[in-house]
């Protein structure tokens, strides 16, 4: 592993092997698992908005692993076969860009299911409106977009090009670095994080209203519907609590000039390895249509 170091950078990669093996792991189920959500949604007898977001949602996570591949290439390569600023740009704007629109896709995902079980189980023969579902993913997409925008902002503020290239070896692009001093950087993504909490409480609320809705409802059918809903929670927070939780405090204390280097390697190391597990959900995401297999076809 190469030497860290503390001041105006702080340079604690994970051993290029690990994130390449990740990568490949991460390649291989996705590619599985959307293959079939895809193929799953392709073969549904109507239109329907469940149908519109999970397809907009695989389309977010076949981007990400197009761009997979790549990195495996440069990580074997020791960031020799692109230019490291180019290829950084384009990664980070890949996956941060993938992570807001899962977000966001899971979310309209959520509160369509609960609404759709509400009149389901009062009301067989009533049926949801999926034209709001198009206006909603342009939305969506272009709120993926405008989050890459502290990516660029911490890019273009490099006041130390030769400190920007060496945090830039790797796999070590996909962090913030000293340059993410600047309160922009920091107030973005503050309002990021607002915005996974809105959306957190959100999916929280949907669930648990849903559960006193079909509280007097024993039947089978309607627990693992309840199920179902729960999974996607759990994926949700699984895949974006961690780095939601700590990007902020990471921000502070590249910010804090009293901090430790101890306490900001910590932080770097932890925000990385977060960064990474958001990742996670091309593969977890695909087990929702799994489950729902029916109620996408039918």
């Amino acid at each position: 592993m190469a030497p860290t170091t503390c001041g105006g950078q702080i340079y604690l990669p994970i051993p290029d092997s690990a994130l390449g093996t990740f990568l490949g792991l991460l390649f291989f189920g996705g590619v599985l698992g959307t293959g079939y959500s895809i193929n799953c949604l392709r073969k549904a007898q109507q239109r329907t908005a469940f149908g519109v977001f999970g397809m907009n949602l695989m389309i977010s996570h076949l981007l990400l692993l197009t761009i997979t591949p790549l990195r495996i290439v440069h990580l074997a390569l020791h960031g020799t076969w692109l230019p490291r600023h180019t290829f950084c740009s384009i990664m980070k704007a890949f996956v941060y860009m993938h992570m807001y629109v899962s977000i966001m896709l899971l979310l309209c995902l959520c509160v369509y299911r609960f609404i759709q079980l509400g009149h389901s189980f009062t009301d067989n023969h009533r049926s949801l409106p999926h034209s709001y579902a198009a206006p909603l993913c342009v939305v969506t997409w272009l709120l993926g977009i405008s989050a890459v925008i502290p990516v660029y902002g911490e890019m273009h503020s490099s006041t130390s090009p030769n400190v920007t290239q060496a945090n830039m070896v790797g796999g070590n692009c996909f962090v913030y670095t000293g340059q993410a001093r600047l309160p922009f950087t920091l107030h973005v993504n503050a309002v990021l994080v607002s915005l996974f909490m809105t959306s957190c409480i959100t999916m929280a609320t949907c669930w648990v209203l849903l559960c006193r809705h079909l509280r007097s409802q024993r039947g089978s059918v309607e627990m693992r519907a309840l199920y179902k809903v729960l999974w996607m929670f759990v994926v949700f927070l699984f895949c974006y609590a961690p780095y939601h939780g700590t990007i902020l405090p990471y921000l502070l204390s590249n910010q804090d000039a009293e901090a430790s280097c101890t306490r900001r390697k910590m932080f770097f190391t932890v925000n990385k390895i977060c960064l990474h597990l958001t990742e996670l959900s091309v593969c977890l995401d695909p087990l929702i249509f799994f489950f729902m297999a029916r109620v996408v076809k039918s």
